[in-house]
């Protein structure tokens, strides 16, 4: 019976319909990835060293602390697809502009925060790449960057991060 060319066609068709419709679900239940920009006044970068490992974190103090994160798209149906990294730098808050790189790059205290499902939590510091900054009022930067950095998300390796946008007070 499935020998005729009319239900051949017609299975098939519903295959492929099926098919369609399942692809097109998943990305009904799917979340797109989420960048977000801010900065806070008031707030400085905490070092903490045990042994070997240095951890960062925010607290108060008498700078800008801006704050850049990034989430890949997360899917309703996948147990094992969360994953962010965020990154701070502290920037002084008499300055209408900044460029950071070598130095002063270690000197804004960069990091990066990996968090999910198959990295470990940890931090990093940012030494290579560049960061560009332009006051554009008191509530509103535009900042870009060109960073280089070594990942436990792939093994130690580097890789490049790179963003751009209007960070605003939070």
């Amino acid at each position: 019976m499935m020998n005729h060319p009319i239900i051949k066609g017609i299975f098939y068709s519903l295959i492929v319909l099926l098919g369609l419709c399942s692809i097109s679900c998943d990305r009904i239940n799917c979340h797109p990835e989420k960048r977000s920009f801010s900065f806070q006044e008031q707030k400085m970068i905490e070092l903490n060293t045990f042994f070997f490992d240095t951890t960062a974190r925010v607290v108060v103090g008498s700078l800008l602390v801006f704050e850049y994160e990034y989430q890949i798209p997360q899917c309703n149906h996948i147990d094992a697809d969360e994953w962010m990294e965020r990154i701070h730098f502290e920037v002084d808050p008499s300055l209408d502009s900044f460029f950071f790189t070598g130095q002063s790059l270690l000197d804004s205290k960069c990091f990066l925060y990996e968090d999910g499902h198959l990295a470990f939590e940890a931090s990093f510091f940012i030494s290579a790449g560049s960061i560009h900054g332009l006051k554009l009022s008191e509530s509103l930067w535009k900042v870009d960057a060109d960073l280089s950095v070594n990942s436990v998300s792939l093994g130690g390796k580097e890789r490049a991060i790179s963003f751009e946008g209007e960070f605003e007070l939070r």
